[in-house]
């Protein structure tokens, strides 16, 4: 018998040498197969199938979450037409025109060159398969920087493919068309508008994958707290949605930031600075929806809005044993009919409602009436006076700490679900020592209950 060969499913020092060499030729493969071994979390998926429906599109998230594998796999898909059959976003179906961009040159040949093609060497480490690279073009300014590279696409022909950076000159994005814009971490708006304008005539796609250190800035804002256009869509990811992190880390991770930071490096939270009024992580202050005991204070409270700012109203219990309050219901509506307001809050039930100051001084119609007058006639039990300190005053600062106060110590919970009062909350900052008020109707309206 011929000892250098072996059966089928032998055990024999030859076979077994057999399959080591070819582990050991797979494993040499797997830096050149990133696309293939890319397997995104939900709402990385989320994030992917909204390219379907918006045009412009954001991902919020934290530090080491997948923000960036995520925008890399997809503009990998765009440029080479390989899209997975789990794909549920927009789709490309011949070669085209891409850029991708980084906050600087550098950044975006350590970060986003990196993602998509590896380093100058090894072109094919990154998500885009080695075969379908073509010699790139260098840039002239950075070692190891490409400047343009074409592409096999899936159907036949080349994509072209452009890395941009800010600190370019915005005069350096204009004059060409774009099919699909992948922006690494937040572009300066100037930027980001010639970015658009790229995209007219392909009616191309742009998206953003970003942790929001730079807080609520004109781009940002586009997109958060609520998209302002319909063509615009936002998903944000926090440390439970990225599940490479176990649970048990969570605690250190969140220890490791500046107060004014957490958020936004843990949850994709846009941050205000230093500048936040109120500082208390949302982990302490959220809790699921439950059913109110009977035997628990309840209480509706008013900001009477004007102008660009809404009507608003907030439902509390106060639980009485623990000496803690819930904000259970919210109310906003930008319009001028005090009836429609005082009927949405009679649906609360027949409860005392806390007003401000200036209900009492405003007055409407030939009669004269006071606001909190024609809010008694519409059915609303109107405290006998309007809200203040316990020594009488109306001053914000103090209801602030308050409110502060009770945030750290737990003793001020929010049902979760109530989106616009956390809105609000993310939003509520100071700016050269005084407070913006932008929007912030139902939390002044909080303020002014707890402070009573």
């Amino acid at each position: 018998m011929d000892r250098s060969t072996s059966t089928p499913g032998s055990s024999s020092p030859r076979s077994a040498e057999a399959q080591v060499r070819l582990a050991a030729k797979q494993l040499l493969k797997l830096p050149y197969r990133k696309m293939a071994m890319y397997k995104p979390y939900p709402k990385q998926l989320a994030f992917h199938a909204l390219g379907k429906t918006r045009h412009e599109r954001i991902l919020l998230a934290g530090n080491q979450q997948g923000k960036t594998l995520a925008g890399s796999f997809e503009m990998a898909c765009h440029i080479t037409g390989l899209y997975p059959a789990w794909w549920k976003g927009r789709k490309f179906d011949r070669p085209g025109r891409y850029w991708a961009a980084g906050v600087t040159n550098r950044k975006t040949r350590d970060v986003v060159q990196w993602r998509l093609f590896g380093k100058k060497g090894r072109w094919g480490t990154g998500m885009i398969p080695k075969e379908m690279i073509q010699e790139p073009t260098m840039s002239r300014g950075l070692s190891g920087l490409i400047d343009t590279v074409e592409v096999k696409h899936a159907k036949g022909g080349f994509s072209q493919v452009w890395m941009k950076s800010y600190d370019e000159e915005v005069d350096a994005w204009a004059s060409d068309f774009i099919h699909a814009i992948w922006c690494d971490e937040e572009p300066p708006g100037p930027h980001y508008s010639e970015a658009l304008a790229r995209l007219t005539t392909t009616e191309g796609s742009i998206y953003i994958t970003v942790t929001p250190l730079l807080g609520m800035s004109q781009v940002v804002r586009n997109f958060f707290p609520r998209p302002n256009t319909a063509d615009r869509g936002m998903i944000r990811m926090g440390l439970k949605d990225a599940k490479h992190i176990k649970p048990e880390n969570h605690a250190r991770l969140l220890a490791k930031y500046p107060d004014h930071e957490r958020e936004a490096r843990t949850e994709g939270l846009p941050i205000l600075g230093s500048g936040l009024v109120y500082t208390a992580p949302e982990s302490i202050i959220r809790i699921p929806a439950f059913q109110i005991p009977a035997h628990w204070g309840r209480l509706i409270a008013v900001d009477l809005g004007g102008g660009q700012h809404p009507f608003a109203g907030v439902l509390l219990a106060w639980d009485r044993e623990a000496d803690t309050i819930f904000v259970v219901d919210t109310y906003k509506r930008l319009v001028p009919q005090l009836a429609i307001h005082c009927s949405a809050l009679r649906k609360w039930g027949r409860l005392p409602v806390c007003w401000p100051h200036d209900a009492g001084t405003q007055s409407r119609g030939a009669e004269g009436r006071t606001y909190a007058q024609m809010m008694q006639a519409e059915g609303l039990d109107m405290l006998p006076v309007h809200a203040t300190h316990t020594d009488g005053s109306i001053f914000v600062e103090p209801g602030i700490q308050m409110i502060q106060d009770r945030l750290s110590q737990g003793k001020l919970r929010v049902f979760e679900h109530l989106l616009d009062w956390f809105d609000e909350y993310r939003l509520y900052h100071r700016k050269e020592g005084k407070i913006v008020k932008a929007d912030d109707a139902k939390i002044i309206a909080s303020e002014l209950e707890l402070a009573n």
